[in-house]
């Protein structure tokens, strides 16, 4: 193989590459096990800041990894913004506070799917990202596309095939 040959190829992997949207938030998606409310202390009160950060709701440089009034006035703007739970109490509804619907919803947008509780029926099947079973499908590198690659799923929801669109 020619260098010039090797260096076409090389640009088109990167601008292929750089072509693909990648979301902000993966970056900093929370690995979240547990149940978390006002008085929390740990990693994942931290990872879940970081979160709480890169989406607008509180304010750079407040993930102290204690989970406070900021932490939880930030995570009820999340909630209300992305239909998960917008009245009631950590208590009653899980407003404020990371339960398993938070967890849920927090998981779904960072898999790219939606995060509304309304708009996504519990039946549905999860992404390909959090389905075991699903096999692995490859983007269509060196494949042009004038637009983005779109994932298309299967009835089980796993990643089928990759549509330029």
């Amino acid at each position: 193989m020619t260098q010039a040959t090797s260096l076409g190829i090389f640009v088109a992997v990167f601008v292929f590459l750089c072509s693909i949207p990648f979301a902000a938030v993966a970056a900093t998606c929370p690995n979240l096990s547990r149940n978390l409310s006002y008085g929390s202390k740990g990693a994942d009160v931290t990872a879940l800041q970081n979160f709480l950060i890169s989406e607008g709701d509180l304010a750079a440089g407040n993930n102290s990894g204690y989970f406070g009034k900021m932490t939880a006035t930030a995570l009820k703007k999340w909630q209300a913004r992305n239909g998960v739970v917008s009245t009631g109490t950590a208590a009653t509804t899980g407003y404020g506070a990371v339960g398993p619907k938070t967890r849920a919803a927090i998981a779904r947008m960072c898999a790219g799917g939606t995060t509304s509780a309304q708009t996504t029926p519990a039946s549905k099947p999860l992404p390909s990202a959090l389905q075991p079973n699903c096999p692995l499908v490859d983007l269509p590198i060196g494949k042009p596309c004038t637009g983005t690659w779109k994932e298309k799923k299967d009835a089980q929801g796993c990643t089928a095939s990759w549509q330029c669109q």
